[in-house]
């Protein structure tokens, strides 16, 4: 019988460097997809796909972004960080909470604006879009912010961690 071998633990060391350049692809280019996707649809149909693509390369970036060990010190219960890194997480929540009061606040200021945007003219002297948020926008809009939400504690420890342990 061969002795059971200790599983791995899940979570993977980056250089502070590879965390924020996951932080940044996932988070950007998440609101840079919900943003582009203004622009669709596109005559070729290229634009779509590009759009597409930057969504799923966000997606992907999120994943080893969650698997850091950033991810654990974001997520770990108090008694397995010391106390500065209790204080650190406990900072980057509160900032964490005020990005997600923005963004909300953010949200609702353009929901209030389309919603009373004056509808097209034959003249085109009104804004140039109907004065309402469809169903898919607003689903776009909650998942990108659920998601942003979700990682942000984790990008905000790595862009703060000044460590000079750039190994990878």
């Amino acid at each position: 019988m061969t002795p059971r071998a200790h599983p791995q633990k899940p979570y993977r060391r980056f250089s502070a460097r590879t965390a924020r350049a996951l932080s940044a692809i996932a988070i950007g280019g998440l609101w840079s997809w919900f943003l582009l996707k203004f622009l669709c649809p596109s005559a070729t149909g290229v634009l779509e796909a590009l759009v597409g693509l930057l969504a799923l390369t966000s997606i992907i970036a999120a994943i080893p972004l969650m698997l850091s060990t950033y991810a654990f010190r974001a997520n770990a219960p108090a008694a397995a960080i010391d106390e500065r890194e209790l204080a650190e997480r406990n900072r980057a929540y509160f900032v964490t909470v005020m990005y997600a009061a923005s963004v909300a606040l953010i949200g609702f200021i353009a929901v209030e604006v389309v919603s009373r945007a004056p509808a097209p003219t034959p003249t085109g002297l009104a804004l140039n879009f109907p004065g309402s948020i469809s169903h898919g926008v607003a689903s776009n809009f909650f998942q990108v912010f659920f998601l942003t939400t979700l990682a942000f504690p984790t990008a905000v420890l790595a862009w703060w961690d000044r460590g000079d342990a750039d190994e990878g």
